[in-house]
């Protein structure tokens, strides 16, 4: 594999090298509308002549490939179509000016819901830019990591096709299932949840905006007040015709997992030592470790396994994306077909594949109709090993198996042993760990694969009624079946455990999800000023259905099908469930001369999820803007270009976190099929009172452009996000049953600041251009009334509590006191902060300032470019947010000293006067619930460097190839930290999740470390 990457990195200096003369280079510019300066999105740019083009993102950016001497045209509806030569320089940029004699022909009103060009602030952006930069993974999400202000992004799992933990300002709700709340993703219109990113294709993706203003969440009702990610897909670009081919090939390792496991002499002398460990009070042996002679540590020694090298491979990353667009006058159509799969890294496993196909077109039929359509047909498959805390996890298995142990079992001459089908049998000794099973035989005795196809689209039509006033009706829906199968083949060892000759789980999934809008809108300028006004209505649903089918005992490992069980069991049930929403919207907008700007919102929305009698709820909200750049006495002040104040206030209602059917007191029977069971209440009882979570947000903001050419960018807001009446489950007296019902209780607090800068270092016209970014998000957290004295939450290893005046989740522990030198005793504080050595869960406390929320986050890097190099980086960082490394803890615990230990285990008390050490070790071992292994995960990593390379058509002559950019990547090539392990903590592991996202670490899919090599290729 070596060999093959130097063979592939010399071929492309090579190729760099021989075309390096190549005069074709990058133009760059933005483009802004004349009449008020604002950027705009959408131009179409075309090379004249050529079939190259592309549009500006959501900044008015764009960059295209272009000789000097060619002619750019510049076209954009209602605009002036405008042509620019190339000359010289690398940089085109002006301000457009509107068509006087198409804007008499007709208004074009649009939709409400686009991103206005005026909304600087609450707005985050990736345009094309950025996203070349990051090569995506499997799933969109991980690409936002450190390059938003204001959201943050924690990796889950890093598992192949898994999504990441995206959090917006801070959003969290003390009843959600993991404390912190997920933003809605929406797909050209189409709302998608967080499992539905791996089915986007990062290479249709035109550009990406977090919505974190009021203003502008508030449209999406009770969906959009955790914040919204709109993501916006690659169109055909008018009067340009084009094909695209983008493959990548990469290779992946496990990054380092920062932790120091013993080799085998380690191991070996730390059993030994523990085996002499005597009880102080009886003089007694503990009975841990084990006894061995200088000789049998030397003969025992000279196996050393590395289980990661056993588990473990180097996986492959494969893409090979198409896409073919063309534009006309008053049609443009793009189609898209796209393969990608990642192998991960564990042997056993193919990991994720996707194949994709997208097809677009919007179509301007004649002066008073548009429409528009985005279908995208996804079929996915996905094996994952078990992600668990015990011996069936590979990741615990790597680091709990002893080391002195081999792969598979041998003779007393050392021979492998074989089975009757002449192969090794896997070591099952009961000194391999302390459950004596080999991981191995989970991964080959079991089949299970996870298979979706998904659909999902949208389709509009706006009919302009008269000038300015029109009507527009979209749909937009996704439809998921999910099929999953688990066989535990009846040959594994693991049959014997659980007593059984074979097991097999299917379940299948139906979702259709689709949302319906319809808006009136009314658009008209006169003279300065400028106004518009809307009324929308909105219907969502969301229907699925379940089935599960357990079964047991098979005739062999190959023939599985549930026909063929012994017996099917009584669990085996099926399910269906359906969620309503409607809301009715209305939005006005003004503006007078390009400087100053109103908009105002009311939003009337039900729910199915609110209790019965309690199942609307109005919000509304306004927003206040102020261009001071455009005022005359600004012309004097030559270093600012552009300065905008802002300032909103709004409500919305969250639903998100009421379960289906929880405002109905239903009854269950239990769920066992045949079992004769009576029908009795189920544990929660319907409030019919119960209604949403109540947001309310500020955001004031400022953004500016500054020095010649606009060379400092960037904006800064406060915020302030208020949640009311959030959700608790209350206990019900035992007298009346101890069952429970959901109330709205409390009221919590987010404040923080955003800071987003761009600075372009250089911009030499003749080649060398660098522009450093960076953005920074401080938060602070606080929950400001509680109707109950407090709630404790258990997750594993500890406990969390919300209680007034404290940061949410703040962490509820017995506080650690180190060792008594004299006896290694363990000592903490009691509650009242006194010394003891004896331990009682009594004496937990809440530790104040220290929870799994991060203080502060975000990233910074560079973008660099040289006649036809390009080159990126760039960092993300977290600060202030800590973690309960259950790992470590369990790492260094001599009560399970069957398995591997770290190296620090061994500096454990073992006379007095010792300090600086481990507790002196006992029979019960490290006590969990303590402060002892609460960590620090404040991290900086380096996520991507990126050197890319593009030859332009004069290179290709004659082949219809345009352009050809290549690259080589490398991502997470380091992380600084003082945990002990990998600080980015998602769930902790996806079969034992943390109660609260980011609280505890236990092993899990290791972070990877990749090198990716690519071609983009345009025709």
């Amino acid at each position: 594999m070596k060999l093959k990457l130097t063979w592939l990195l010399t071929l492309f200096m090579a190729f760099v090298m021989q075309f390096s003369f190549a005069q074709e280079k990058t133009i760059t510019g933005t483009i802004t509308a004349a009449s008020d300066g604002l950027p705009l999105p959408g131009v179409n740019v075309v090379v004249k002549g050529t079939a190259r083009g592309t549009q500006t993102d959501f900044d008015g950016k764009y960059s295209i490939n272009a000789n000097q001497g060619d002619v750019l045209v510049f076209s954009y509806v209602g605009f002036e179509t405008t042509e620019k030569t190339v000359g010289a320089g690398n940089t085109i940029t002006f301000a457009i000016a509107e068509d006087a004699e198409a804007l008499d022909e007709v208004v074009v009103v649009g939709s409400v819901f686009d991103v206005g060009k005026q909304k600087a602030n609450g707005v985050s952006t990736m345009g094309a830019n950025e996203l070349k930069a990051v090569v995506a993974t499997s799933s969109i999400d991980r690409a936002m990591q450190g390059q938003m202000s204001g959201v943050n992004v924690v990796a889950s799992s890093t598992a192949p096709g898994s999504a990441a933990n995206v959090n917006v300002r801070g959003a969290f709700s003390p009843s959600s299932n993991n404390g912190l709340q997920n933003p809605l993703y929406v797909v050209d219109g189409t709302y998608m949840n967080v499992a539905d990113l791996p089915a986007i294709n990062s290479n249709n993706i035109e550009s990406m905006e977090v919505l974190t203003d009021a203003s502008q969440t508030a449209l999406y009702g009770s969906r959009g007040s955790n914040g919204v990610v709109i993501i916006t897909t690659k169109k055909g670009v008018k009067g340009s015709s084009r094909i695209t081919l983008n493959t990548r090939y990469g290779v992946s390792d496990r990054f380092p997992i920062r932790v120091d496991l013993m080799n085998s002499r380690q191991k070996l002398e730390y059993e030994n030592g523990l085996s002499q460990v005597t009880n102080p009070a009886t003089g007694n042996l503990l009975g841990l470790g084990r006894s061995y002679t200088d000789a049998e540590i030397d003969q025992l020694s000279e196996i050393d396994t590395d289980w990661g090298d056993v588990l473990y491979k180097t996986g492959v990353t494969e893409s090979y994306n198409f896409a073919i667009s063309s534009g006309s006058e008053n049609s443009s159509t793009r189609f898209s077909l796209g393969y990608d799969s990642d192998e991960g890294i564990v042997n056993g496993y193919e990991g994720f594949q996707r194949i994709s196909a997208a097809i677009s077109n919007t179509t301007k039929v004649n002066k008073w109709l548009n429409y528009g359509y985005t279908v995208n047909g996804v079929y996915t498959t996905r094996d994952d090993p078990r992600d668990r805390q015990n011996v069936q996890s590979p990741f615990w298995s790597e680091i709990n198996n002893n080391p002195y142990e081999q792969l598979f079992q041998v003779d007393a001459n050392g021979d492998q042993i074989l089975d009757e089908f002449g192969d090794p049998i896997f070591n099952i000794s009961g000194r391999l760990n302390s459950f004596g099973y080999q991981v191995l035989d989970e991964i080959f005795g079991t089949d299970q694969e996870v298979r979706n196809l998904r659909i999902f689209g949208n389709a509009f039509a706006e009919i302009t009624i008269t000038d300015g006033l029109s009507i527009r009706s979209q749909f937009g829906g996704i439809y998921d079946r999910r099929q999953s199968e688990n066989f535990l083949k009846p040959s594994a060892r693991l049959n014997t455990f659980i007593g059984t000759s074979g097991l097999k789980t299917d379940t299948s999934t139906d979702d259709f999800d689709y949302n319906w809008r319809n808006e009136l809108s009314y658009a008209k300028e006169f003279g300065k000023h400028s106004v518009r006004a809307t009324f929308a209505s909105e219907f969502q649903d969301e229907n699925n259905y379940f089935i599960n089918l357990n079964s047991r005992t098979f005739p062999n490992d190959f023939q599985d099908t549930q026909n063929l069980a012994g017996s099917i069991d009584q669990d085996s049930f099926t399910q269906r469930t359906r969620i309503s929403r409607f809301g009715i919207l209305g939005v006005a907008n003004y503006s007078y001369d390009g400087k100053y700007f109103l908009d105002a919102y009311v939003r009337r929305d039900g729910s199915s999820l609110a209790g019965l009698e309690n199942q609307y709820g109005t919000f509304y909200g306004a927003s206040l803007a102020w261009d001071i750049g455009k005022e005359s006495f600004m012309d004097s002040v030559d270093w600012i270009n552009s300065l905008r104040l802002s300032g909103s206030y709004g409500t919305s209602g969250d639903d998100s976190v009421l379960a289906v059917y929880s405002n109905f007191t239903s009854v269950t029977t239990g769920g066992i099929y045949g079992a004769g069971s009576p029908a009795i209440p189920n544990a929660a009882i319907a409030n019919p009172n119960v209604t949403w979570e109540n947001n309310e947000k500020i955001n004031l903001g400022l953004s500016f452009e500054l020095l010649q050419g606009s060379r400092l960018r960037g904006k800064i807001d406060w915020f302030q996000d208020t949640r009311k009446d959030f959700l608790f489950q209350d206990t019900l007296p035992f007298e009346s049953g101890a069952y429970n019902t959901t109330n709205n209780e409390g009221d919590s607090r987010v404040t923080g600041v955003e800071i987003d800068l761009n600075y372009d270092v250089f911009r030499n016209p003749e080649g060398f251009n660098l522009t450093v970014f960076g953005n920074t998000t401080f938060l602070k957290y606080e929950i400001t009334t509680l109707a109950v004295d407090e709630q404790i939450t258990n997750f594993s290893g500890g406990q969390s509590i919300l209680r007034e005046g404290l940061e949410p989740f703040t962490y509820f522990m017995v506080r650690y006191a180190g060792v008594n030198p004299a006896n290694g005793d363990a000592l903490y504080l009691d509650a009242d902060g006194n010394i003891t050595n004896v331990f009682s869960a009594q004496n937990a406390v809440a530790i104040k300032d220290k929870s799994p929320l991060p203080e502060m986050f975000g990233g910074f890097g560079l973008r660099a470019s040289y006649k036809g190099f390009d080159l990126s980086s760039n960092f993300n960082f977290s600060y202030g947010n800590y973690v309960f490394n259950q790992q470590s803890s369990s790492l260094h615990d001599p009560s399970n000293w069957r398995n591997n230990k770290v190296v620090g285990a061994a500096n454990y008390w073992q006379q007095p006067g010792d300090t600086n050490v481990l507790q002196r070790p006992t029979v019960n071992g490290i006590e969990t619930g303590t402060t002892q292994f609460l960590q620090d995960a404040s991290y900086l990593a380096w996520r991507n460097l990126t050197l890319g390379y593009t030859f332009g058509d004069n290179v290709f002559e004659n082949t219809g190839i345009s352009s050809v950019r290549t690259y080589v990547q490398l991502q997470n090539l380091a992380i600084w930290s003082e945990f002990d392990g990998n600080p980015e903590v998602g769930v902790g592991s996806s079969e034992n999740a943390a109660t609260v996202s980011n609280s505890v670490y236990i092993n899990n899919y290791p972070q990877l470390r990749s090198l990716n090599f690519g071609f983009d290729i345009n025709f």
